[in-house]
């Protein structure tokens, strides 16, 4: 008998040695794993405040994250020192640059108005430009141009095709 509960022990054993052996290993499959949510918000408004003063105010219809660092926005409205008014019908954040797309409207708070159907900002050089055609009016002046760039930094601005109306003003009339 020992023989045959030695012979039931080996099989057993060899058995249990086998088992790892043969179950397949598999990686899991992305359908089954957990998709964090983009964050959306909706009818919004953001300031952005330092220790003395408003920095800006933005406010938007609709935010919605493409990814970790791209932002979609419907209807984005910012104010600032300087601006009055910036709005488009829709612009995307992607950390570097702004892209504001259709009826682009910037109103600056000393007059001028600016209007284009699109508009690139720079975030880090603060350059911007409207690779099609824009429109700059400020009281009776107006110019119209396509290929709009502006270099803040340098106080230069580039455009292609510029026609411009100007009420001019004699030394006497001030």
């Amino acid at each position: 008998m020992g023989s045959k509960l030695e012979y039931i022990l080996i099989v057993a054993i060899i058995i249990v040695a086998l088992i790892p052996f043969s179950i397949e290993i598999k990686n899991p499959k992305k359908s089954n794993s957990v998709e964090l949510k983009k964050s959306e918000v909706n009818n919004f408004v953001e300031y952005e405040l330092n220790s003395t003063t408003l920095k800006h105010i933005l406010k938007g219809k609709s935010a919605k994250e493409i990814n970790e660092d791209n932002w979609y926005l419907v209807e984005p409205n910012i104010q600032t020192l300087e601006v009055k008014k910036l709005s488009a019908k829709s612009s995307i954040f992607n950390g570097k640059t702004i892209v504001f797309d259709k009826n682009v409207v910037v109103i600056k708070r000393d007059g001028l108005i600016y209007k284009s159907n699109r508009a690139i900002y720079d975030l880090k050089s603060k350059d911007i430009i409207t690779p099609n055609s824009f429109e700059i009016k400020k009281s009776a002046n107006i110019v119209k141009g396509k290929s709009l760039e502006y270099n803040p930094a340098k106080r230069v601005t580039k455009a292609k095709d510029v026609n411009g109306t100007f009420i001019l003003k004699s030394k006497s009339d001030n």
